[in-house]
């Protein structure tokens, strides 16, 4: 008779324990060369700044930024020039989008030699890009008087690094800014402490909101850019150039919990030098409907932003594919527990 206690696991092959350890190890080895060629990388790009950092001013705004501008690639310029048409319509003819990218890419070109300096720079470099406006300060220091702090958004536009730095050197105002972690640790290190060096601290997407609290609780300075089709963060579908998008309601959400104003600002580039400016602060509501409420202040720093990218096109960053989740996404991720908030605008 055989036994009648319990049945062992057959035996694994060496063959398979073989496999395993050889899939194991060819793992390792992908991820350890993915490591190298990213912080080759990183080394390459951080020579290529310093190099920059050489190069004289009047050569960026002369010949260097259009020939830097085209080493972008074609699809880069495609996506740009569709986001614009998909933007403006009629407005713009297919050559009039064409100089809008031109500029665009120049632009932020130049922008290369203003990081380059600015991860090297003191204050008095952030002195002499940034001229803000004459009522700027005092509205601010107005604003942060009610004690509350202040939540500052600002589109992909002009040279958006340089403005906190501008808020702790000039205005004395502790803060930080929210942040996505870049794929590439050297990268993702390098931003960190560019910012540490101006007295600005970066704080991840991923993080409890309870640091942007804290800073916002003692009257400090949040900076969010939030202006981009992020569809794994929380949002409503709100029209932007008369099409609806996906946009982040973190925000809002932020004004309401922590009963901060909420503020659009801009660095617009005059030929010298970045005209800080700032518009009409949106104030919470907390006894309105929380969900109206939501839907009204990210309704009123889209528009705010819309208008800027009209006056100014070529300020802001058109590869990014604006319309790209549809309700019909949004709501699959809903019901797949992967977004919390995904009521659209009315």
């Amino acid at each position: 008779m055989g036994s009648t206690g319990p049945s062992e696991p057959p035996p694994t092959s060496p063959s398979a324990a073989e496999s395993a350890d050889a899939r194991a190890v060819r793992k390792a080895e992908k991820r350890e060369r993915k490591q190298r060629a990213r912080k080759l990388q990183a080394r390459l790009v951080f020579g290529a700044l310093a190099l920059v950092r050489w190069t004289p001013r009047w050569l960026w705004n002369g010949a260097l930024a259009p020939l830097a501008a085209l080493f972008v690639p074609r699809l880069l310029r495609q996506r740009a020039d569709e986001q614009l048409r998909l933007a403006f319509g009629e407005r713009f003819d297919a050559r009039a989008r064409r100089g809008i990218v031109r500029r665009m890419l120049r632009h932020h070109a130049r922008t290369l030699r203003e990081v380059a300096l600015y991860r090297r720079a003191d204050a008095a470099f952030v002195g002499r890009m940034i001229e803000a406006e004459p009522e700027f300060a005092p509205r601010v220091r107005e604003l942060l008087a009610k004690g509350r702090g202040l939540v500052v958004v600002t589109p992909h536009y002009g040279n958006f690094e340089l403005m906190p730095a501008w808020f702790k050197h000039f205005l004395g105002a502790h803060g930080g800014v929210v942040g996505k972690r870049n794929v590439n640790p050297w990268f993702d290190a390098e931003m960190v402490a560019m910012r540490a060096r101006h007295g600005v601290e970066t704080i991840y997407q991923d993080e409890s909101p309870r640091k942007l609290l804290r800073i916002l609780s003692s009257g400090g300075i949040v900076g969010i850019l939030p202006d981009q089709d992020i569809v794994r963060l929380p949002g409503i579908f709100v029209d932007f150039f008369g099409r609806p998008a996906w946009t982040t309601t973190g925000p809002a959400h932020l004004s309401m919990l922590a009963d901060a104003p909420l503020v659009p600002a801009y660095l617009e580039w005059n030929g010298a030098r970045y005209r800080l400016r700032l518009a009409e602060p949106l104030f919470p509501d907390r006894s309105a409907p929380r969900d109206a409420e939501i839907e009204r202040l990210t309704k009123g720093w889209t528009r705010s932003f819309e208008a800027a990218i009209a006056a100014q096109p070529d300020h802001w960053i058109w590869f990014h594919a604006r319309w790209r989740t549809t309700r019909e996404r949004a709501e699959k991720r809903r019901s797949e527990g992967r977004v919390r908030h995904t009521r659209t605008s009315s």
